[in-house]
């Protein structure tokens, strides 16, 4: 029988893509229609633990539930109050001393609530379509929002007056983020599947990461600032070196990523996909010096004339982990063949969906992921409205959180 293999053409890939995103925003744009009588339990958005770690604070709803704002106490897991609006919320952030929480909203207007008790302190307003996420600065002074009018605005925290407006995203922005040391900000544009970096200090554009593939509704900075994570609805997810802009280390198989959080020490990377499974990878990729000679001796016999000595220094440095990713980039340039293709090939091992840990306990698709300001918990919540808690070290699962519909 004569098999035909045909190769798409960039014209036909450009149109699947096109499908793909029309279909996308056709949904998002459902978010202004009433929802059903059967919507069921609201998923839930975003997660985030309060700087003290006493508090975890929930936005969930979508385009067919009415928003839902749940704070529980850690200490018991029991719910301390309860915000429920039309419009959903898809977005969250606490402010650095924890007395503020911000609530991106489907509307033009983010709010302000007291965060011991979710009463409303002040709207921001300024936007002209839905104001879809938020954050604080590191030093709680200003607020900034991004939304689907495709403008970045930076509030002032304490008044609540609209200081500045960052213009140039050509789609909706889903996520915006902030390094550790306040000074760049990242946004990540939905349409254009393009994520911007920022010198927020001048407030002046710096760089374009494009053509990232699909939706991108998330950004992350890792604890240094060194890392910048980016979630991809099709591309699976992307860590770029800040300094540089160059792409650190892929992460594929592992399907649409909706979210990533780096724990607050680095070492883990946590994941929420479009699977049942949040995965939590190691990318620590400090080594001293012991560790430094073991990995350079083990790179050497990737050359050795024994296959047995290559494949057995192979399995040693997959031991190792990401500690020696900085070594094994190196050797990435070594002038040995065998040396080159071994490397790259440990970098892939490392970073595939098999060297993570898999959190197997979600009924519906994780969308979001947070760890708590001390490292010990991690949370997951998914589209029924399900918040389950781990234990981060033996991965077990501590408490089972779930959020009602009205």
């Amino acid at each position: 029988m004569l098999k035909l293999h045909l190769q798409p053409s960039r014209f036909t890939t450009a149109l699947a893509a096109g499908i793909f995103l029309l279909l996308l925003f056709t949904t998002q744009a459902a978010a202004d229609q009433e929802p059903p009588e059967d919507a069921g339990p609201p998923a839930v958005r975003y997660l985030a633990f309060s700087p003290d770690g006493q508090s975890l604070a929930a936005a969930c709803g979508d385009t067919f539930n009415r928003g839902v704002l749940r704070v529980w106490d850690v200490a018991g897991f029991r719910a301390r109050y309860t915000v429920r609006e039309e419009p959903a919320f898809p977005n969250l952030g606490f402010s650095p001393d924890g007395r503020i929480l911000a609530l991106a909203r489907f509307a033009p207007e983010a709010k302000l609530l007291d965060a011991a008790t979710g009463e409303t302190v002040r709207e921001l307003k300024g936007h002209q379509d839905h104001a879809r996420c938020v954050t604080f600065t590191p030093d709680g002074a200003k607020v900034i929002t991004g939304s689907y009018d495709r403008m970045v605005r930076i509030f002032d925290a304490q008044g609540g007056e609209a200081e500045a407006t960052l213009e140039g995203h050509t789609g909706p922005v889903y996520r915006v983020a902030v390094s550790p040391d306040g000074r760049l900000l990242a946004t990540a544009d939905a349409r254009s599947s393009a994520v911007r970096l920022w010198d927020l200090r001048e407030q002046k554009h710096l760089h374009v990461w494009e053509n990232l593939g699909s939706l991108i509704p998330h950004v992350e900075f890792s604890p240094d600032g060194r890392l910048l994570a980016v979630s991809s609805w099709t591309g699976g997810l992307r860590l770029y070196d800040v300094a540089s802009r160059e792409l650190w280390l892929g992460i594929r198989r592992i399907g649409g990523v909706d979210q990533a959080a780096f724990s607050p020490d680095g070492k883990w990377l946590a994941v929420a996909t479009n699977a049942l499974t949040p995965y939590v990878f190691d990318v620590n990729r400090t080594a001293d010096e012991e560790t430094q000679a073991q990995v350079a001796e083990l790179l050497v016999a990737f050359d050795d004339d024994s296959y047995e000595a290559r494949e057995a220094a192979h399995q040693q440095l997959a031991e190792i982990g990401m500690a020696a990713e900085p070594q094994l980039r190196e050797a990435m340039e070594s002038d040995s063949p065998e040396v080159r293709w071994r490397a790259r090939k440990l970098r892939d091992r490392l970073a595939h969906p098999d060297a993570a840990i898999k959190l197997e306990a979600h009924p519906a698709e994780p969308n979001c992921v947070a760890f708590s300001p001390d490292g010990r918990l991690l949370a997951s919540g998914d589209e029924r409205g399900n918040v389950k808690v781990w234990s981060v070290g033996n991965w077990k699962p501590v408490a089972a959180l779930t959020i009602a519909a009205d």
